[in-house]
């Protein structure tokens, strides 16, 4: 439960807590007081009323006796003939809200309802109640404020600052550790300490990436700089002069390679670099049969390419997926062992999605290697004539656009890469 939901929740239950408290206050105490002081006002107005009766009752004109006792006395008193029609009020306010001592008296023959109570202390109960009421809530309010104050500072306020102490921490290079979640604070602290494992081993990983392009280029670099010496300072024949220049030559183009390579590695994960456009599987077959049918049939590398969907489309990078197949055959060349050598490419449609599989008959790879050769600067060359990027760049590629890839080995030995791309639509038409 993130923070918003629980803050939520936490002012509903501290309602209702509060809600049930006071309602237990009212009930368990204020309710029984409310109702002794209404019947101690009452009892105190019918004595009052019954020291009355006599002086109302001996009186030839009851209204003049009623005046005059209004005057002396701070008093509420209504007058209602037997049929409870008011015939007499001093009462500005509403009646039915006083607490009143009633007596029946007789005047003249004439039957009377007589009301009375003290205007001064009328509304005491009503008062009593609140100010009780008030104070309760103020004490409640206090207590309530108190232990939010601490539940706060123990699972909200604490995790913060552990977590902006462990920022500060990790600017002076100190790694943080996760921690066990009890709050939202502490998965953010462990998605902070997820990040910062990301980033230390992306940073691990390019470190890697930039010190084995510096190996793989100082030996090529070091043979350049060896065979121009000689040229300089050695008196050489015209056909050692040529082998030397070639071999420089050669020796340049590989470290081209190596830098074009990593070039295409710090780039090629970029989704804002794609330049997508529709192609359809029918060209795209053409177009790798163009690329790679004469120069594998020159190795005497079998070469063939199947497809059930040929009408079909994807949406790419037509550069960089040519990249990719250029990656995975190269990969695959280079480790054709047997005397009939053969890559084949099938390109078959599953539900939604285009599904691609490079498949040779070479070495294959190591079952415990499989989850690792998309990994940088994995390789199983032992001499490290590639920086072993490739298969990482097709990786990068693929994702970029929302694919998979993945590796096994065939059945009958060899290697077989397996990517997949979601169908698209011819967006010319």
């Amino acid at each position: 439960m993130n923070i918003r939901k629980k803050t939520i929740m936490s002012i509903i239950v501290i309602f209702f807590i509060n809600a049930f408290l006071v309602l237990t206050y009212y009930r368990s105490y204020l309710a029984t007081q409310y109702d002794e002081v209404t019947r101690d006002l009452i009892r105190a107005y019918e004595i009052k009323l019954e020291e009355l009766r006599p002086t109302l009752e001996s009186s030839d004109n009851l209204y003049n006796n009623i005046v005059e006792i209004v005057d002396q006395k701070d008093a509420i008193i209504t007058v209602k003939d037997k049929l409870g029609n008011l015939l007499y009020s001093n009462n500005k306010g509403s009646i039915e809200n006083l607490y009143v001592a009633t007596s029946i008296i007789e005047v003249n023959k004439e039957t009377f309802i007589i009301t009375y109570c003290d205007d001064n202390i009328a509304s005491i109960p009503n008062y009593l109640i609140i100010q009780n009421f008030m104070i309760f809530q103020v004490v409640l309010g206090i207590v309530i404020i108190a232990f939010g104050l601490m539940f706060a500072n123990s699972k909200l306020l604490n995790p913060i600052v552990k977590l902006q102490r462990d920022v500060r921490n990790y600017k002076d290079g100190i790694k943080p550790s996760k921690r066990k979640v009890k709050t939202s604070i502490d998965e953010v602290q462990n998605t902070f300490v997820e990040l910062v494992d990301n980033l230390e081993e992306e940073r691990q990983k390019q470190n890697r990436i930039i010190a084995s392009i510096s190996h793989d280029i100082k030996t090529p670099l070091t043979s350049i700089i060896g065979y121009s010496n000689r040229l300089n300072t050695v008196k050489l024949n015209d056909v050692t002069k040529n082998k030397y220049v070639e071999k420089i030559y050669n020796k340049s183009l590989v470290m081209k390679e190596l830098i074009e390579e990593f070039d295409d590695y710090l780039s090629c994960n970029i989704e804002d670099n794609l330049k997508r456009q529709p192609i359809k599987i029918s060209d795209l077959v053409e177009m790798l049969k163009s690329d790679y049918l004469d120069e594998l049939e020159e190795k005497n590398i079998d070469f063939e390419i199947k497809t059930n969907c040929l009408k079909s489309y994807i949406y790419v990078d037509v550069f960089k997926m040519r990249r990719v197949f250029s990656n995975i055959i190269t990969n695959s060349v280079n480790h054709l062992e047997k005397a009939k050598k053969h890559i084949s490419i099938k390109i078959t449609k599953k539900k939604k999605n285009i599904l691609f599989s490079i498949s040779d008959n070479g070495t294959g790879v190591k079952k415990e290697h499989l989850d690792k050769i998309f990994e940088p600067l994995f390789t199983t060359d032992p001499s490290r004539k590639i920086s072993g990027l490739g298969l990482s760049i097709c990786k990068q590629i693929i994702e970029s656009h929302d694919g998979k890839i993945s590796a096994t080995n065939n059945i009958e030995g060899g290697l077989k890469i397996t990517f997949t791309l979601k169908e698209g639509k011819n967006e010319k038409n």
